[in-house]
């Protein structure tokens, strides 16, 4: 069986930025482990290629949610990304912290010491290389870029005009102490290329001696030796089986849907939920899988009596054509070498 110290389940958000600071120590072993491929789509990068992905099983996980009323009976399917950099791969790049009361909230009242903001505020800041510079919130030397939304046009101006007549102020960054306000987004993109979790965190260091990726492995559970984690048990493509040996640790990044998914496949969450599938109890831990909370998220669309600043029409027809051949000019040659650079050692 193969040993590595860590285990890192997951090559999303987490288990890249996990990968890269574990692996600091060279005499530590680490192994990431995705279920789906590598980042190696040309759709990846470019910014407007997620519409594609997200219809795509390769790349995503599609999970069905039943009716209810907090969806209002609605059926839904929730997709996340399938690939190095998970979701981060695959959303649509806006960047958005949350707010500061919240995470202080987690602290205060549902027992999450470290993750208030005065310990995560910093955190942002060292990762952020910030288009608008640094301050006191805002950091410029951080591994994961950001840019700020470039194309005013009449309608943008005319939308926060009008939020400013209700009262809303104007704000020149959203991710401030107080997002009470209406701004331009921000984004995880530079030079129109998207900044993934999987570009700015493990791409940078895959080279390492000590660090493993491997792709299209699902693991299905977390073995135990008595209630320690000893190890995981994965499938690779055509069914075939393999287990292995952690020294120190296993990390679960898998998301929120999948590692309580994976916790319960492995023994942990409600006693006779786990029994009833004939899954051996290794710790009744009745909250896993429960109270999630998803985003919510409002759209709104408005015919317009005519095109004046709208750039709908740019993505259909043959001025899509035109886009895409004045996108693929800059950006071709150059995600065509990071695609050749990216290459990542396979665990063997």
């Amino acid at each position: 069986m193969k040993v590595f110290d860590t285990l890192i389940v997951g090559a999303g958000s987490a288990g890249c930025v996990l990968a890269n600071r574990v692996s600091e120590q060279p005499d530590h072993r680490v192994l990431l482990v995705e279920a789906g491929p590598a980042d190696a789509s040309a759709l990846i990068a470019m910014p407007k290629g997620f519409g594609k992905l997200l219809a795509d099983p390769r790349h995503a996980h599609f999970y069905p949610v039943e009716p209810h009323a907090g969806n209002g009976h609605r059926r839904e399917v929730w997709a996340r990304g399938k690939m190095l950099g998970g979701s981060s791969s695959i959303n649509g790049m806006v960047y958005m912290r949350g707010h500061p009361a919240d995470y202080d909230e987690w602290e205060r009242h549902h027992g999450a010491i470290g993750w208030g903001w005065r310990t995560l505020g910093p955190c942002f800041r060292r990762i952020e290389d910030h288009a608008l510079g640094a301050d006191t919130l805002r950091g410029a030397d951080g591994p994961l870029k950001i840019s700020v939304h470039a194309g005013q046009t009449v309608l943008t101006e005319a939308a926060l005009e009008a939020a400013r007549h209700i009262g809303l102020r104007k704000l020149g960054d959203i991710n401030r102490l107080d997002h009470e306000g209406a701004a331009y987004l921000c984004y995880t993109m530079h030079g129109g290329v998207r900044q993934s979790a999987a570009a700015a965190f493990l791409r940078p260091v895959r080279e390492r001696a000590n660090l493993a990726v491997m792709t299209d492995a699902r693991v299905s559970r977390v073995l135990f030796d008595g209630r320690r984690a000893s190890g995981i048990e994965l499938r690779h493509p055509g069914g075939r089986m393999e287990r292995i040996e952690a020294g120190r640790e296993v990390i679960l990044s898998a998301g929120a849907l999948e590692s309580p998914k994976l916790l319960q496949l492995s023994g942990i969450g409600d006693g006779a939920l786990l029994q009833r599938f004939g899954i051996p109890v290794i710790a009744h831990r009745p909250a896993v899988g429960r109270n999630l909370r998803e985003h919510l998220l409002t759209m709104m669309q408005w015919r317009l009596r005519d095109w004046a600043g709208s750039e709908n029409r740019e993505y259909a027809g043959w001025r899509l054509a035109i886009n895409a051949l004045r996108y693929a000019g800059p950006h071709g040659t150059r995600d065509r070498a990071r695609r050749r650079g990216g290459r990542m050692r396979e665990a063997q």
